[in-house]
């Protein structure tokens, strides 16, 4: 959630995929910000980074309901205008391609990012790595990295997730570079949800860990919403079924 002007809140949601929680999710978040903020307007937007279309929400002739979401397709996503910044050449292997062609965008996004991303450079290639697997295969991604300006590479191997990633001929070892990928950015994501509502406090991070075990990551990003302050998220339990 970000403050866009005087009065005016932007309510981003990233979805690897659609399903049929999306929009009532939305709701629920409109109905819970709207309680906090309620000198404020909201606007919301749903980014799509694999498959799926959003429908059900914007139909006030058969359905009498308008929720007003704004939705970007990745897919749609020129990759030649993501690679011109650091900042958006990691979307560019989910962007318009076919699967050899964002194969090579995600080859110059890495490109891209080391020559120009500055002391943001092993964030974005991590971000970049994990975005790739929504649509290339993880052994595509391990010979890109190999392939790579030799100068890349070794910057890479020096990430966290860079030996895992990196190593081949392993089934196991990559299903657990791809799960460590995706418990990370899960984790990066909700501690910055944390930081736009809290603020940069200490136990931030102790509670997106909290969060992240949670099974359930749609509720828990919705604890975030609700919360009145990270002591009571720290002190919360995964709700039931």
């Amino acid at each position: 959630m970000l403050r866009i002007g005087p009065n005016e809140l932007a309510h981003v949601e990233y979805v690897r995929r659609v399903d049929n929680e999306l929009v009532p999710r939305m709701l629920d978040y409109r109905a819970r910000i709207m309680l906090a903020h309620k000198d404020d307007t909201l606007r919301q937007y749903v980014l799509v980074l694999g498959e799926g279309r959003v429908r059900g929400h914007d139909d006030p002739r058969t359905h009498h309901f308008w929720l007003g979401l704004s939705v970007l397709y990745a897919r749609d996503l020129d990759p030649e205008r993501c690679l011109r910044e650091p900042g958006l050449a990691p979307l560019a292997a989910l962007g318009r391609g076919s699967p050899a062609e964002r194969a090579q965008h995600y080859r110059e996004a890495l490109r891209t990012i080391y020559e120009n991303g500055g002391p943001r450079t092993g964030d974005l290639l991590t971000c970049s790595t994990v975005l790739a697997t929504i649509t290339l295969d993880a052994t595509i991604i391990e010979r890109i990295i190999e392939e790579v300006e030799m100068t890349v590479a070794d910057f890479m191997r020096d990430l966290p997730w860079g030996q895992e990633m990196l190593r081949t001929g392993r089934e196991e070892g990559r299903e657990e570079g791809r799960e460590e990928g995706r418990e990370e950015a899960l984790l990066e994501s909700l501690v910055w949800r944390l930081e736009e509502r809290f603020g940069t406090e200490p136990d931030v991070r102790p509670a997106a860990r909290h969060l992240a075990a949670w099974p359930d990551h749609a509720a828990a990003f919705r604890a975030v919403t609700a919360a009145a302050s990270l002591d009571e998220l720290i002190g919360t339990v995964p709700p039931r079924d």
